[in-house]
């Protein structure tokens, strides 16, 4: 009922909506995986019977023929271990970081894996930044922005992003971004309506990010959102029980935070919320060996 009725407010012209605290609470908790659609607590249920509900009740995702190395099948919230399946891994080739990650992408625009699913719309949305940076963001799915630029963390969730960074002392130039999924989840109709990734579209995805990884080897990982954060990390944990601890992913140090979007919904506990936020990112300053003042120390403090 919500997706048609924000489609008659946008065919009319609106672009605001006002929200009361309760529903922005409501879209908070259903961020963090915490409840579903209905409002109910998110229900335990076996990874295939989550992918089969996505699907519609069909048959199971179609699986690779190529036997490459085991890929953990995501799962959400409290959700049962994940299941694991054959999933094709890409081979980037090249002889520098820049030529294999070149490759990589190009790989990515012609994945069959991608096009065999026929859930994903088909502008890729690969990556941004140089492949020497120390600092990589990873993020979920690409959203309407990021598909009309073809570059991850546009629109007002990249504005977002890039004040965190500035107040880091860093700018979007200088780290690398990309997302789990490198196409945007398909909807019918589809417009600014996104939707979150399938179990399945996640499993295909998931080596090409394990790739990049390998290939920009970068000093720490921020996993962005709780999506993102589980796929990654492949823990079922609740997003707050992975947060305030540092986890690995390839070796490298990996952190886990919001996604910048996350601050669009904050209200009566913005200030609350983004000192949060800022806590995680003056722990990834300090890993990073980057220099904190006591004035960055402070930022989003309650005035005494």
């Amino acid at each position: 009922m919500l997706l048609p009725y924000l489609r008659q407010l946008l065919a009319k012209g609106e672009t605001h909506l006002s929200v009361t605290t309760e529903a922005r609470e409501v879209l908070r908790k259903m961020y963090k995986g915490e409840i579903n659609l209905s409002g109910e607590a998110r229900a335990k249920e076996p990874a295939a019977a989550q992918a089969k509900t996505d699907s519609g009740g069909g048959a199971e995702p179609k699986q690779a023929t190529q036997a490459e190395p085991m890929i953990a099948r995501p799962t959400f919230g409290g959700a049962a271990k994940p299941k694991i399946e054959h999933v094709a891994k890409p081979v980037p080739q090249g002889q520098t970081p820049e030529e294999k990650l070149a490759s990589l992408r190009d790989l990515a625009e012609h994945w069959p894996a991608f096009r065999d699913l026929g859930s994903f719309r088909k502008t890729l949305v690969f990556s941004g930044g140089p492949v020497t940076a120390d600092l990589m963001l990873i993020g979920e799915v690409p959203g309407q922005h990021d598909e009309q630029k073809r570059e991850p963390f546009a629109g007002p969730a990249g504005e977002k992003l890039e004040q965190i960074l500035k107040a880091m002392g860093l700018s979007r130039d200088r780290v690398y971004l990309t997302n789990i999924c490198k196409f945007r989840p398909a909807l019918p109709g589809q417009t600014s309506n996104n939707r979150p990734p399938r179990p399945e579209e996640i499993a295909h995805s998931l080596p090409f990010v394990l790739s990049e990884i390998e290939i920009v080897q970068p000093k720490v990982i921020i996993a962005l959102g709780a999506a993102a954060s589980h796929a990654l990390l492949q823990n079922s944990d609740s997003f707050d029980d992975l947060r305030s601890k540092w986890h690995q992913v390839n070796g490298v140090a990996t952190r886990v935070s919001h996604h910048p979007s996350f601050l669009l919904l904050a209200d009566k506990d913005a200030l609350a919320e983004k000192r949060k936020i800022w806590e995680d990112m003056l722990v990834v300053m300090e890993k990073l060996g980057l220099p904190i003042s006591d004035k960055q120390k402070g930022f989003f403090l309650p005035k005494k």
